[in-house]
């Protein structure tokens, strides 16, 4: 990460933003290489977004061997902190900042299906929320930092009424990393990345993105 960080500057915007609009496939590597899929779809003239994510991978967790199944389906809100800052004027001065910040927060729903060992599969739904910033250049080299928590929901009968509701639980799964993305065109770019997850350990990924 070091190598990649001081290996590229963050350069001037050129009056574009980051992309949230865009089809995603990454490889993904833990105890074995696994796959992520990622298709996000940006609402027009707002910032807002929504985002579609499958993974298959074998990860390892407390001594036993997994193969793990996910879908998950977020809604994502972001800002330009480079455009706030920019829009604020004092005593009749302006500023300019060219190194684009972009904040965002997502919100959703996982669910997962793992298989141990022994072939004993147990299957479950997440509420997801993650938040991160994105800072670079995105039209260059685009650094992503991200934090991930999910809570296990729970279905809960009410033996009174025999009614069920979903709570959640008080254990927290808590996933942080970075993804470094290089743009090789209008469209097309590549990722490298590392995250360290409280359930699978540490993951390397490598992927290419096709935006919209």
């Amino acid at each position: 990460m070091i190598f990649f960080l001081l290996g590229s500057t963050i350069a001037h915007s050129d009056e574009e933003g980051y992309e949230y609009t865009y089809l995603e496939l990454t490889a993904n590597y833990s105890e074995n290489v696994g796959y992520n899929g990622v298709l996000s779809a940006n609402i027009p003239s707002l910032p807002f977004y929504i985002k579609a994510t499958i993974a298959e991978e074998d990860v390892k967790s407390q001594g036993d061997q997994y193969k793990k199944s996910t879908e998950a389906l977020s809604f994502g809100v972001h800002a330009s902190i480079t455009d706030i800052l920019n829009g604020v004027s004092k005593s009749g001065l302006s500023f300019s900042f060219d190194a684009f910040l972009d904040v965002y927060a997502e919100i959703g729903v996982n669910r997962w299906e793992i298989e141990n060992s022994v072939s004993t599969t147990e299957d479950g739904n997440d509420a997801y929320l993650r938040a991160g910033i994105k800072m670079g250049d995105p039209t260059a080299w685009e650094y992503d930092l991200y934090v991930e928590k999910t809570k296990l929901a729970e279905l809960v009968i009410d033996p009174a009424t025999n009614t069920s509701k979903y709570s959640l639980s008080s254990e927290t799964n808590n996933n942080i990393g970075i993804r470094v993305t290089t743009h090789l065109g209008k469209n097309l770019a590549t990722s490298f990345g590392y995250s360290n997850d409280d359930f699978a350990g540490s993951t390397l990924s490598l992927g290419a993105r096709l935006s919209f």
